[in-house]
């Protein structure tokens, strides 16, 4: 029996009556029901205005999930938003990442974003998309009420998400992190200490390096001549990679005394609850009132510790 509704706007409150699904049972008692929805037509302006015209704003979500903080670095490798193409809308219930896709989002409508697009465009670069336990995700899913997610940029200031029609935010991880580095001429290069190297794995948590999960191509160094030359980096399980540059040359930051050595960038620790995480970086110790310490420290209701960074024999600290 066919069933239908015109789709009716009320001048007064701009609500748009709409049928938003049918379902007709088998049984001999069955009802047939329906599902009808009062919407809001989203407004030039709203936040969450489709279609889209903009990049996907790349972030990285903290570990307890309450902020989403803005990569500058990878904003210029984020594929831009196109409607049926990498995302899909629609009104009336979680939007499938395929098939038809509605033109205008309306309030408490859906929106899914797959993140193989998304992957793609930052592998390269050390990053990826989130996983849910082993598996990446596949889609981003997202709710026209409830995008008002708590972004920010790297200083902790609040960042408006679409203010200007362009794409919605994308959660992303970052895998390989790590920063350029010198050497002298005829110095040791270490690329897990010189590069302030740090990988981790799915939760986000660091491996212990070396490991036979991450490739590192030294290939290219060479360090009894002047130059620039790349280092690459691969987290072979998810195949993401970096590229490091590490220069070398004559009058490079060296050890103490005018003989060569090592430079080294200590990383900060982490803090977690009532836990602090101390990094492991190589050519570093790190103490707490003079004395080293690694792993997990566990710290009493109120308690407050300093750790310091210290370089080992033969390296320095930037």
């Amino acid at each position: 029996m066919p069933l239908t509704l015109p789709t009716l706007q009320d001048p007064a409150t701009g609500l748009v009556f709409s049928i938003g699904a049918a379902s007709y049972g088998i049984s001999v008692n069955a009802v047939p029901e329906t599902s009808i929805r009062f919407a809001s037509p989203l407004k030039a302006g709203d936040t969450s205005l489709v279609p889209y015209t903009g990049a996907f704003l790349a972030t990285v979500k903290s570990k307890d999930g309450s902020k989403y903080t803005t990569v500058p670095s990878l904003q210029q490798y984020m594929p831009k938003a196109e409607n049926g193409v990498n995302y899909w809308v629609n009104n009336f219930r979680v939007a499938a990442a395929s098939g038809a896709s509605d033109g205008l989002l309306y309030l408490k409508g859906y929106y899914t974003v797959p993140t193989a697009p998304l992957a793609a465009a930052v592998k390269e670069h050390g990053y990826d998309t989130e996983f849910s336990g082993a598996d990446r995700m596949t889609q981003y899913i997202y709710q026209a009420s409830t995008t008002s997610a708590n972004v920010v940029d790297s200083d902790g200031n609040p960042v408006k998400v679409n203010p200007d029609r362009t794409a919605p935010y994308v959660g992303l991880r970052q895998v390989i992190d790590g920063h350029a580095a010198e050497v002298a001429v005829g110095g040791k290069f270490d690329p897990v200490g010189n590069l302030g190297l740090v990988v981790n794995d799915h939760a986000g948590n660091p491996i212990t390096l070396p490991s036979d999960d991450v490739k590192i191509d030294i290939s290219k160094v060479n360090t009894g001549a002047n130059g620039t030359y790349p280092v690459t980096v691969t987290y072979a399980p998810d195949e993401v990679s970096n590229t490091f540059n590490v220069k070398v040359g004559t009058g490079t930051t060296g050890g103490g005394g005018g003989e060569t050595g090592n430079t080294v960038t200590p990383k900060a620790p982490t803090q977690g609850a009532d836990q602090v995480t101390i990094p492991t970086i190589p050519g570093v110790d790190y103490q707490v009132d003079g004395k080293t310490v690694t792993g997990t420290i566990t710290l009493n209701d109120g308690q407050k510790i300093t750790v310091t960074a210290k370089a080992q024999d033969g390296y320095t600290l930037t």
